[in-house]
């Protein structure tokens, strides 16, 4: 975040993989195009960072704040993001294959081209605005909230491809 003198960091291609970042402070950071590729990124502050093109695969940002942080076309393939606030995130165009996003908040999240195949969305809070309409096994909708399940083959959560009626694994 920035600093006295308004600076902020600014890694942008940086090379972080495997590295320990637990509980970092890296708001507003410019992360774009940097590889965390298994990076320890549990409890990270994030929040308004922009992350566009990082190799995210495999990292951990369990328990991370990424509120307002852009991940445009970034690559979460198999991360671990328990319980992370993904509230107001751009995830446009993301890879986020097998990724575990078990009790995260998604709520006015991007989604639009975001690849969630084989995801899994427990207890996932979603925008209502972003679900499936009509009877889709799984989802629940709850004090204006819907809630999510794991997801086999579905590009795009919310996207125009769903039909109200039919259900989607």
């Amino acid at each position: 975040h920035k600093k006295k003198g308004g600076k902020r960091a600014v890694l942008i291609g940086a090379k972080l993989s495997g590295v320990n970042l637990k509980e970092a402070d890296l708001r507003g950071a410019i992360l774009k195009s940097t590889s965390f590729y298994r990076a320890d990124l549990r409890g990270a502050d994030l929040r308004y960072g922009d992350l566009s093109w990082a190799n995210l695969a495999e990292v951990d940002l369990s328990g991370a704040n990424l509120r307002g942080a852009i991940f445009h076309t970034a690559y979460l393939k198999k991360a671990k993001l328990l319980k992370v606030d993904l509230a107001e995130v751009s995830l446009g165009g993301a890879v986020l294959c097998g990724a575990d996003l078990t009790g995260a908040n998604l709520d006015g999240a991007d989604l639009i081209r975001t690849d969630l195949t084989g995801a899994i969305l427990t207890e996932t809070c979603l925008d209502p605005v972003n679900v499936p309409n009509g009877d889709v096994e799984g989802f629940r909708v709850e004090d204006g909230w819907a809630y999510g399940f794991r997801t086999n083959g579905s590009p795009v959560v919310g996207g125009p491809g769903y039909e109200a009626g039919k259900t989607y694994e």
